[in-house]
């Protein structure tokens, strides 16, 4: 009996050991395949939840077709009013570009929905841009005759007027100088050309002011120099841009902590090219051959022989003199000096920019100490400059812009009188000598 009960024991016991067995693998594969299905759910959620932000640059102003780059596979533009909505699996990195705006990489976390990107002008890249008739575009963008220079180009040339500075830096543009003289060294400027019979210049706009002359504007102060050039791109100006438009925007502050920039140029100038020096004999040798051309005969020449050689040899220099005009009335070389300040920033609301330069400028002519005299006899120019650029933002679409500028110039030259009492001026009286030239 004993034995027998044992064994219907162990066959109940295994049968319950299976059940169980059995139940806690059904178990375990039910919450296997619960977990993988909510996992699954939860993924699909993290990709459809859509990221939605808005571009504006420090001003405020939203940006149009702003690149929006999702780990360089996927992304978006903003539309006009700088919003943009795209899909991400957070946490991400979104890259945000834009023509000449510093580009921004931004980490979006879970818990972000909504995104507010302020861009940043980039300096280095902001000759992307041209200012055109009422605004600015992308050189990509543009498609009549634009050229423009920036700052950086413009400080790179020591010239003590700027629309020298400009000549070989933009193309179609002719600069024509007719005088070096410190002070006096206006230039003529012309775009493709002249196009019409009177007013020949063209229309020359700082900061959409109209104005007469930039070459007395300090190359510091200047952000940018865009030349229009065909009719597409001076149609805004009617008849007054019919020899082209010159438009010259200068540098305004940024929202950020004040920046202080000091520097200090030194500088030599000389003449381009200088005639090549004749001696006396040389002179006088010439002076004969041009007699006998003229059919003079031989013994009518204003100087003879022995004249000649009284020259060559130098034994009377007080009589027969060999002088180095050049070299005792000019210098090799001229001075010049310039020295700027400027002082630039602002917060969210007002920002400023503020300019002080000075230019020296010494000239080439010999002059004898002022200490004997009780005048400056010598050539020189001395400007000064200053500039005050304000804005203050005083609604989202409203802001304050006050410009200020001036310069004081003092230009110092020696004049002489005429045979007929009439003061004239030194170097015209230079360039106006009767040059000596026979064909032989």
């Amino acid at each position: 009996m004993d034995k027998k009960k044992n064994v219907k024991f162990v066959r109940y016991g295994s049968s319950f050991i299976l059940l169980i067995a059995a139940l806690s693998l059904f178990s375990n594969y039910g919450y296997a395949n619960n977990s993988t299905l909510i996992e699954r759910i939860d993924m699909l959620q993290q990709q459809n939840s859509p990221l939605k932000g808005r571009v504006v640059d420090k001003d405020g102003i939203p940006l149009i077709g702003v690149n929006i780059v999702v780990d360089s596979a996927t992304g978006t533009i903003t539309d006009v009013d700088g919003n943009f909505s795209v899909n991400v699996l957070a946490p991400v990195e979104l890259k945000v570009s834009y023509i000449g705006y510093i580009t921004q990489n931004v980490i979006v976390k879970n818990t972000d929905k909504e995104l507010h990107i302020v861009l940043i002008e980039d300096a280095q890249t902001l000759e992307e841009v041209v200012v055109v008739g009422y605004g600015s575009q992308k050189k990509v963008t543009v498609t009549g005759a634009v050229a423009s220079v920036q700052t950086a180009e413009l400080t790179q040339n020591s010239a003590a007027n700027l629309s020298t500075a400009l000549a070989g830096r933009l193309p179609g543009l002719t600069a024509l100088q007719t005088s070096g003289q410190p002070g006096v060294d206006d230039v003529a400027i012309y775009l493709r050309g002249v196009s019409t019979t009177n007013g020949q210049s063209p229309l020359i706009l700082i900061d959409g002011v109209p104005r007469e002359d930039i070459g007395m504007l300090d190359p510091n102060e200047i952000q940018s120099v865009s030349i229009l050039k065909d009719a597409s791109a001076t149609a805004v100006f009617g008849v007054r841009g019919a020899n082209g438009v010159i438009m010259v925007t200068t540098r305004r502050g940024e929202a950020g902590k004040s920046q202080l920039s000091v520097s200090v140029n030194y500088s030599l100038q000389r003449f381009i090219t200088t005639p090549t020096r004749v001696h006396s004999w040389e002179f006088a040798e010439l002076r004969n051959q041009a007699f006998l051309n003229d059919g003079t005969s031989a013994d009518n020449l204003p100087f003879t022989d022995y004249m000649i050689d009284m020259y060559r040899n130098g034994k009377d220099r007080v009589f027969y003199p060999d002088r180095d005009v050049q070299s005792e009335f000019f210098r090799k070389w001229a001075p010049q000096t310039k020295v700027n300040i400027n002082l630039s920033g602002g917060n969210d609301k007002l920002t400023y920019f503020l300019n002080a330069a000075y230019m020296g400028q010494g000239g080439q002519l010999k002059t004898e100490s002022t200490e004997r005299l009780s005048y400056d006899p010598a050539f020189s120019n001395d400007r000064y400059n200053f500039r005050a650029n304000v804005d203050y933002k005083i609604a989202k679409n409203l802001k304050l812009s006050l410009n200020l500028a001036s310069y004081l110039e003092k230009v110092n030259s020696p004049q002489t009188k005429d045979l007929f009492g009439s003061n004239t001026s030194t170097t015209s009286m230079v360039a106006q000598s009767m040059s000596y030239i026979w064909s032989i």
